[in-house]
């Protein structure tokens, strides 16, 4: 991603972004970000890094602190939603890698609800 691309999201909408692995060095984002919305649902997000096998394991132990609703990742870029330990995980996949199919990943919040979509694009 670059910082024109940044901009021109956050011309639509607010962006919250992390620095992943592909990212120019240049870039200047956090590696990990915690939202609080509507002051009920916490959203851990980060990249990710090192080896995919146990990646879950490595963000459960860096956000479980935070008491997540929810974790957003990538790094894999494969996309879809799966638990460890009792926190649900979801990685958007990518508009733009080798991945099996181009995605990105929407959550919608009602309430106290969390509804994930992985749209193939």
């Amino acid at each position: 991603v670059s910082q024109d691309v940044l901009t021109s999201l956050g011309t639509l909408a607010p962006v919250i972004a992390v620095k992943g692995n592909m990212d120019p060095p240049g870039l200047s984002l956090p590696l990990s970000e915690m939202i609080l919305v509507n002051k009920t649902h916490v959203i851990c997000v980060s990249h990710g890094n090192g080896s995919p096998f146990g990646i879950k394991q490595k963000l459960y132990k860096e956000f479980i602190r935070y008491k997540p609703s929810i974790i957003l990742y990538g790094h894999t870029h494969i996309a879809g939603e799966s638990g460890y330990n009792g926190i649900r995980f979801f990685n958007p996949g990518s508009p733009c890698s080798r991945a099996e199919y181009f995605s990105l990943g929407m959550i919608n919040i009602y309430g106290n609800e969390l509804k994930t979509h992985v749209i193939v694009v």
